[in-house]
């Protein structure tokens, strides 16, 4: 009767331990579409002459994997002729940032007219372009709407 009992147990806790152990597994099959999610939209945008900042406010809720973060700030800062660093983050501040010394940056900064890049955005829904001067696109986010939660990034 013992050995019975612990060869049940022991079949029970096999079945359990084979069974998805996460039950937001489950609930991603029914989250929402992301391509559905309205985005950001830009406000308060600032142009200095060597790059620009702006306030992004939640258009809609979206919920793919949780809570959305409802204010972002966008900053925008032309580092070198060739180099564009382009930050978006909470507002609040609440997330981690690696710190600036696992990926010293320059220090050094040029006017948006003398760089060689590009930046570009669009208000509402936000999007934003980086592009060589002569036309060349090398980044884009148009046509996907961003998503910003606390465990999800789109």
């Amino acid at each position: 009767m013992k050995t019975t009992l612990l060869t049940t147990l022991s079949l029970v806790g096999t079945a359990l331990s084979s069974a998805p152990s996460d039950l937001s597994l489950v609930s991603r099959q029914n989250a929402v579409d992301p391509d559905t999610c309205k985005g950001y939209v830009a406000k308060n945008v600032k142009t200095n002459s060597n790059g620009l900042t702006a306030d992004l406010t939640l258009a809609a809720n979206c919920g793919i994997y949780g809570p959305d973060i409802q204010s972002l700030k966008l900053e925008v800062t032309y580092e070198d002729k060739d180099r564009v660093h382009v930050k978006i983050g909470d507002k609040a501040g609440k997330r981690y940032e690696v710190p600036e010394e696992v990926f010293p940056r320059s220090k050094s900064k040029v006017t948006a007219s003398s760089a060689n890049l590009v930046f570009k955005h669009v208000a509402e829904p936000f999007s934003f372009s980086v592009s060589r001067k002569n036309g060349e696109v090398l980044f884009d986010t148009k046509g996907s709407a961003l998503v910003f939660e606390e465990q999800y990034l789109r």
